[in-house]
């Protein structure tokens, strides 16, 4: 008698890879979108600067005054401190949730769109690796306190005042976060 077995679909088709996908980018530009937009406005990047200034690993903000009471120039704001840098990284974390909302349409009506996935990581990518860059960047700004990377990733967040311990946890998984989704 002949073997009447019937074959079984494999379990990991295309469908629950791309279902799979789907749910790991999911969970990284969710995770994006809360470290960066507790980030904004200005939540810890100035408490953060102001505790590194006050002990000296970094410029000290409030040094600031004394240039403008001096009528002199202050010099400019580091990136690593700059608002702009904050805003950069909650709106990559938001164009990355529009990316990710056209690839669920798209796996929803079934197009396969490969130059388009492959050009939307392509340039997220850049933008998550330049956020990560920016993340890490120097404050040159004051010859007396140069830092060549922020000190909250190269110091322990115990070192951190009391009120600035989880903000400085917080600064250092936007900036893992970041590599990650690079």
């Amino acid at each position: 008698m002949a073997s009447t077995r019937r074959h079984k679909p494999p379990v990991c088709t295309k469908a629950y890879a791309l279902a799979a996908l789907l749910c790991l980018e999911s969970v990284v530009v969710i995770a994006a979108l809360v470290l960066f937009g507790v980030a904004y406005p200005d939540r810890f990047r100035s408490r953060l600067w102001r505790n590194g200034g006050e002990e000296g690993w970094c410029s000290n903000p409030r040094l600031r005054i004394y240039f403008y009471a001096n009528h002199e120039e202050p010099p400019e704001i580091p990136l690593i401190w700059s608002q702009r840098l904050t805003t950069s990284n909650t709106a990559i974390s938001f164009l990355s949730l529009a990316v990710l909302f056209a690839r669920i349409t798209m796996a929803a009506l079934e197009y396969s769109a490969r130059c388009t996935n492959v050009a939307y990581d392509a340039f997220l990518a850049v933008l998550w690796a330049c956020s990560a860059a920016a993340q890490n960047g120097a404050d040159l700004s004051d010859p007396a306190h140069l830092m060549p990377r922020p000190w909250y990733l190269d110091r322990s967040c115990d070192e951190a005042w009391v009120g600035n311990k989880g903000w400085c946890q917080l600064a250092k998984w936007g900036f893992v976060w970041a590599i990650i989704a690079a």
